[in-house]
């Protein structure tokens, strides 16, 4: 029996059946000062706060604000990236965010979600702040990032690689290139 329901079943006993404390430290298990005891401090507060006492209220806690839940709708803002583009250009940025985390602040912010974008349209990508396009490709040297590596190989023909590549063996034989 929980403690608070054997000390009311006790005092009941005691107060409503007119039994002695001794007839009611015995029926709720209790030594006779014990009882006594329990007895006196339920005179000091006989209300129902003796049993089921209130909680405290928790203080409120101060919390800092997460930097991410305004940077996140100002990314869809400006770029209207998608969560996994925003959830990469934080990781850029040093922020950690889930996409559960994003669509959260997305649902606080009263953010909807985007229309199924167009191949063409996924196929862009935002890069900080700058969109790129698979399909303008310069061979010119550059780096770049690409969700579509494999999309980006290069025309070996135009390259004359078997041109390039005898001439490259040619200077190796030719013990005077050597320095």
């Amino acid at each position: 029996m929980h403690l608070k329901v054997r000390q009311y079943e006790a005092l009941g006993t005691f107060h409503c059946e007119g039994c002695s404390r001794a007839e009611a430290a015995k029926r709720g298990g209790y030594s006779y000062k014990s009882f006594c005891n329990l007895l006196t401090r339920f005179r000091t507060n006989p209300t129902a706060d003796f049993f089921w006492p209130k909680r405290p209220k928790p203080e409120k806690q101060t919390q800092t604000p997460d930097p991410r839940s305004e940077r996140i709708p100002a990314l869809r803002k400006q770029h209207n990236a998608l969560i996994y583009q925003i959830r990469e250009i934080l990781e850029e940025e040093g922020l950690r965010a889930g996409i559960c985390y994003i669509q959260n602040i997305f649902t606080r912010h009263g953010i909807r979600r985007m229309p199924r974008r167009s191949a063409d349209a996924r196929s862009m990508r935002v890069i900080r702040g700058v969109r790129a396009d698979r399909r303008s490709l310069a061979l010119q040297p550059q780096t770049f990032q690409t969700d579509f590596g494999g999309l980006f190989t290069l025309d070996l023909g135009r390259l004359r690689l078997a041109d390039l590549l005898t001439q490259v063996g040619r200077g190796l034989e030719d013990p005077s290139n050597h320095q």
